[in-house]
């Protein structure tokens, strides 16, 4: 193991934290209106689509690139295992019906929620895997 590797929290603690952190924020002053027009269509059944995924997938592969590339995130096969897992756990809240995509907002919201994950000084390491850098 690597010396002064700490490992992260549970991924649902954090995810609850921030979700329930911005559900008590009150909206910002002057803040611009929801447009109708950004929103996906309702995801027939419950599922979310390919195309919104697609999205999804790419905006927290945008948000966690600086990690790996400051080296907070192990190796290429603990990136791709954070990512996968931050997106199902959004495409779980659009199921839900908790979240809608409105393109800017909800890329920020997953930013904040990146952010807060790696708020603390830790190096990701998925339980189980050797932590070398590839």
């Amino acid at each position: 193991p690597l010396s002064g590797v700490v490992v992260r929290p549970p991924l649902r603690w954090v995810f609850k934290e921030v979700m329930s952190a911005e559900a008590a924020a009150p909206a910002a002053e002057g803040a611009p209106a929801a447009d109708s027009r950004s929103t996906a269509p309702p995801p027939r059944h419950g599922a979310v689509s390919r195309e919104l995924k697609e999205k999804l997938a790419h905006t927290v592969k945008t948000c966690l690139r600086e990690y790996y590339d400051a080296g907070r995130i192990a190796n290429k096969d603990d990136f791709k295992h954070l990512a996968r897992d931050i997106t199902h756990k959004w495409c779980a809240r659009m199921e839900d019906g908790k979240e809608r995509w409105h393109r800017e907002k909800t890329k920020a919201k997953i930013k904040r929620y990146v952010e807060k994950l790696f708020e603390k000084s830790f190096i990701y390491v998925r339980s189980g895997t050797v932590a070398a850098r590839a």
